[in-house]
């Protein structure tokens, strides 16, 4: 396979979840059922697939996420195998040998989660603007919050950031000067570390159709991301993280 087959199976390896009690969620699906190959991801509140590379095996598997395959060391001419009748998965990479058992199992039918439709509001943010956010989130108002929750707001030609800390009633605000927001006025919530994971990614334009809809994601190289949304009411913090289902 190509040497980009590492970078990608370290893009979608952050949206796997780290639930050891939820084995199927915490690998990386390849799916070779159709003629466009896939690596995806999912932790249920959140989805990453990408479909740039073709893959040499004969049929669709699960690969457990392992430190090993997240080194950002792991490099060089890339080169994968399959062995069914033993469940193992095989990598090699450079002067690297691996093997690792497949988890058995049926992945989520993750294609029914992709939006059918374009949604009527879209958050499309700037490189600038994405610098900025890797910058400050982790710092910004709400980041001691259970949720980590922000809020987008927009109208027509202006886009803004909000953050809200346990022990405040108000929000506080930036504009986001270097970014665009399109449709009718609208906000959502979202939690600023799943946006942080997905901007590292390389996911800059989000659609959305309300604040109750799924935020739909596209690269422009193939990729894909489904991001759930948090509620904006005040019961938000009440939900404990993994409360929502699986797609």
């Amino acid at each position: 396979v190509e040497s980009a087959f590492l970078e990608n199976l370290r893009k979608v390896m952050p949206f796997a979840t780290e639930d050891e009690s939820r084995p199927i969620l915490r690998s990386i699906f390849m799916d070779v059922s159709q003629p466009e190959h896939y690596l995806v991801a999912t932790d249920g509140r959140r989805m990453t697939c990408l479909n740039t590379l073709t893959f040499p095996i004969p049929e669709s598997c699960l690969i457990p996420t392992t430190k090993f395959l997240g080194w950002n060391k792991l490099a060089g001419p890339v080169a994968i195998g399959f062995a069914k009748e033993k469940k193992l998965f095989h990598l090699e990479a450079g002067p690297w040998s691996y093997f690792t058992r497949l988890v058995e199992g049926s992945f989520p039918t993750w294609r029914q989660v992709l939006p059918s439709a374009t949604g009527r509001r879209r958050i499309m943010l700037g490189d600038e603007d994405v610098a900025l956010l890797k910058k400050i989130l982790p710092t910004f108002p709400g980041h001691d919050s259970s949720s980590g929750l922000i809020k987008f707001s927009g109208i027509p030609g202006r886009l803004t950031l909000s953050g809200q800390s346990p022990d405040s009633a108000g929000w506080n605000t930036l504009e986001l000067q270097h970014s665009r927001y399109e449709g009718e006025p609208g906000q959502i919530g979202v939690s600023r570390w799943f946006l942080l994971d997905a901007l590292v990614a390389g996911f800059r334009s989000f659609d959305f159709e309300d604040d109750q809809s799924p935020l739909h994601a596209v690269d422009g190289h193939g990729g894909q991301h489904v991001l759930m949304p948090l509620r904006l009411s005040e019961d938000t913090e009440s939900k404990a993280p993994g409360d929502e289902q699986p797609p």
